[in-house]
């Protein structure tokens, strides 16, 4: 099963994704309660099945620090 704070990560990174877009009002509008609660809930109800599914999950990245220079 998914963890609370998982789903609340992908949402906080799907927010700062779309402000990275310029698409502020959308980011603004994921971030309301009723869409935020919808959000959630589609993603703790189908994550476990993408991965029973055996399609995987989100790749995260990271920053790393250039240290070649």
């Amino acid at each position: 099963m998914l963890a609370p704070c998982e789903a609340a990560l992908d949402l906080w990174s799907l927010s700062a994704l779309l402000r990275d877009r310029g698409w502020n009002r959308l980011a603004k509008l994921t971030e309301s309660r009723p869409v935020y609660g919808v959000l959630k809930l589609g993603l703790e109800v189908s994550l476990p099945l993408v991965r029973q599914a055996r399609r995987g999950d989100a790749i995260r990245v990271g920053v790393v620090r250039d240290r070649s220079v």
